[in-house]
């Protein structure tokens, strides 16, 4: 009897231990800064997409131009924050605060000197991160044939402009 009541017990312990709750979501695979960097036609200018995904499930994307002989960045064309969400392989954007620069010149030249522009986005893109999880590839929904749009978009992780 007492060689059972041990066994009862080892029994329970096993299956208490299985049981424990083991279900801690994954680690946010996409936190950190991710850029993507493309020269401007055949200008001496680049044009670069950061993306900053933070724990805290906010993000920030800007766009800043720079002259690619020197690698400095010294424009800025586009900032947008907001919050972001995963689901498998979508994450959504949601911004809150969407500024860009104004008049005629390409890019203005203080992050501060961009002008709010009352839009705001709520959209869900596919994502896929390489093995390493130092590449990630953004693929865009489809849009309007007129419409100014993106398919996909590969971005690496870290920035020059951190």
């Amino acid at each position: 009897m007492k060689r059972l009541s041990s066994l009862s017990l080892i029994f329970l312990i096993t299956v208490t231990l299985s049981c424990t709750n083991n279900d801690d979501p994954a680690p946010n695979e996409i936190t950190g800064t991710w850029e993507s960097v493309e020269a401007i036609g055949n200008s001496q200018f680049f044009q670069s997409l950061i993306y900053t995904f933070l724990a805290d499930n906010t993000y920030e994307a800007l766009r800043v131009t720079g002259q690619q002989d020197t690698g400095v960045a010294d424009g800025y064309m586009y900032r947008e924050r907001g919050t972001y969400s995963l689901n498998g392989t979508t994450v959504r954007l949601v911004s809150a605060d969407i500024t860009m620069h104004a008049g005629s010149a390409y890019s203005a030249p203080s992050i501060d000197d961009l002008v709010p522009t009352g839009n705001t986005r709520d959209e869900i893109i596919e994502f896929r991160l390489n093995q390493d999880q130092t590449e990630l590839v953004l693929d865009y929904p489809d849009c309007a044939p007129t419409d100014n749009c993106i398919d996909k978009h590969t971005f690496v992780k870290g920035s020059a402009f951190e």
